[in-house]
């Protein structure tokens, strides 16, 4: 049983290496005029908000990645699981600056009228049953950009790994002070980053298919 648990955390740690771009990848279209053919110059914010989408969502796989090691070396009963714990914190903290900078520059860009306006006629419905996506968090994202409200996705983005910090915090004070941390804790930390990478995964896929 540890050992097929080890696998599976092992391929969702690659995975989530190997997909960091596209947790909200294509959403610096929404501030681009004339993205995404035949740009040859535009606002250097443009640039910064693609750098931020990127920085902020490698940090935040990196660590959630890191967290299912720590849940994965919990459940083998291994040392060093409170080391482990702490890159998380890092690289959530990491994620927490770049989306607060994130949502500062996009709050002070205008949108690409011409990407606003696909988001606002695009067939959710569809694209929800033809890639199979989970109703009540892909609901969630259709919500938000049918009404071309794209800053709120990074909005959404700042708030949960807020509190996925808190939470990271909580549980690092309990092996601090050697307890075993609440399961319900490490229950629904799990769940808010599953919810959160797949909130903007869906939201990158929207993005992607308009582009």
């Amino acid at each position: 049983m540890k050992k097929n648990i080890l696998l599976i955390c092992l391929c969702f740690v690659l995975t989530c290496f190997a997909n960091a771009i596209f947790v909200g990848n294509e959403g610096d279209c929404a501030y681009r005029q004339g993205c995404p053919k035949g740009i040859t110059s535009y606002d250097s914010s443009n640039q910064d908000i693609k750098d931020y989408i990127l920085k902020s969502s490698v940090a935040f796989l990196d660590s959630e990645c890191r967290f299912i090691q720590v849940l994965l070396m919990l459940e083998a009963n291994q040392n060093g699981y409170d080391l482990k714990l702490n890159e998380a914190i890092t690289s959530l903290e990491n994620a927490v600056s770049s989306y607060s900078d994130l949502v500062k520059i996009t709050a002070a860009t205008p949108y690409n009228d011409s990407f606003i306006n696909k988001l606002k006629t695009f067939d959710y419905q569809l694209f929800m049953t033809q890639h199979s996506m989970i109703t009540e968090l892909f609901k969630k994202v259709e919500s938000t950009l049918k009404v071309g409200n794209v800053n709120h996705v990074w909005e959404t983005a700042l708030l949960n790994t807020k509190q996925l910090l808190n939470n990271l915090y909580a549980i690092k004070t309990a092996i601090d002070t050697q307890a075993y941390p609440q399961n319900d804790l490490l229950f629904e930390t799990n769940q808010l980053y599953m919810q959160t990478h797949l909130y903007l995964q869906y939201a990158s896929q929207v993005f992607t298919a308009i582009k």
